[in-house]
């Protein structure tokens, strides 16, 4: 919850840089987005979500996604940076499975 928080404060602090990628009827309104997706129990967070939390920590964070399907191929990793973030900073690595997260590694500085 307490990460939960912390997205949620950074996007308040932030509104005019995350709202433009919320759909309606959040992109106008990020407090009510918060709310009802970012600290809401039983809410899977989100991309926009992450980067906020990422960038409120100033840790990298990469979600490996296992969407259940059997294609064979590695999965999806998708990487979230805070703006200063540099090769060999500190990050952690996410698996996703629909529903839960999981950590995998953490590359401490």
């Amino acid at each position: 919850m307490y990460l939960r928080f912390l997205s949620s404060t950074h996007l308040r602090l932030n509104p005019d840089l995350y709202g433009p990628f919320l759909e309606p009827p959040y992109y106008e309104n990020v407090p009510l987005y918060c709310a009802q997706t970012i600290e809401a129990f039983g809410r899977d967070a989100d991309h926009v979500g992450i980067l906020a939390l990422s960038r409120a920590i100033k840790v990298g964070v990469d979600v490996s996604y296992l969407d259940r399907s059997d294609t064979g191929e590695e999965p999806i990793v998708y990487e979230f940076r805070p703006d200063d973030w540099r090769e060999g900073d500190e990050k952690v690595e996410l698996l996703y499975r629909p529903g839960h997260y999981d950590i995998l590694c953490h590359n401490g500085v």
